[in-house]
């Protein structure tokens, strides 16, 4: 998946926590918005609750290759592995909410949460909860991005601003097992957050 930060005076960057909030409040944005912008708990969930109707998975993408460094460096994690990368829309019935990208390093991953990923018949939220995983989101960011797939996706002009964040997703079992590390990046339709200028 290939992308720029928009080229928007003032937005050509990735915001943390801190300065997101002025950023809201510079923007007048509304509460469903900065909610399912700066969330730390599952998307998924916030979707459902917004949309009340079940939220599914179209994969659009999904590979095993060894993770590259700047991969595992964000991670933390040894170079010398594989990962699953995976590009997914979250979907209500065939409406896209947003695209995700994510990278999983395999190695220690638990079996059954690894073939239930690459299936990808469910969406992430709900595989975590299904194993009982207790997750963290930390690295947290958001920006105002162009992405070419996304956009062609959604049949809208390449050049569109997008709503994104990205984070860095720890997930550690409540019983006994290998935790999860995960990188993952969340570009939302404009049907779900428009880009409104000032």
């Amino acid at each position: 998946m290939e992308y720029n930060l928009a080229p928007l005076p003032n937005y050509r960057q990735w915001f943390k926590f801190e300065e997101a909030i002025d950023l809201f409040s510079r923007l007048s944005m509304a509460m469903p918005e900065r909610l399912l912008l700066s969330s730390d708990g599952s998307l998924t969930r916030l979707l459902e609750s917004v949309y009340l109707s079940p939220i599914e998975v179209e994969v659009k993408n999904q590979k095993t290759e060894q993770i590259d460094a700047a991969a595992a460096d964000y991670l933390g994690v040894s170079s010398n592995q594989d990962a699953v990368i995976r590009d997914i829309w979250l979907t209500k019935g065939r409406q896209r909410l947003v695209y995700a990208n994510s990278v999983f390093p395999t190695s220690g991953l638990d079996k059954g949460f690894l073939e239930k990923l690459i299936r990808g018949y469910e969406p992430l939220g709900h595989l975590l909860r299904s194993h009982n995983f207790l997750t963290l989101r930390d690295n947290w960011e958001i920006g105002i991005i162009q992405c070419p797939d996304a956009a062609l996706d959604l049949s809208i002009p390449i050049d569109t601003p997008l709503w994104a964040r990205r984070y860095r997703l720890l997930a550690n079992p409540l019983t006994t097992g290998n935790g999860i590390t995960a990188a993952i990046m969340e570009i939302f339709s404009p049907d779900v957050l428009h880009y409104k200028k000032l």
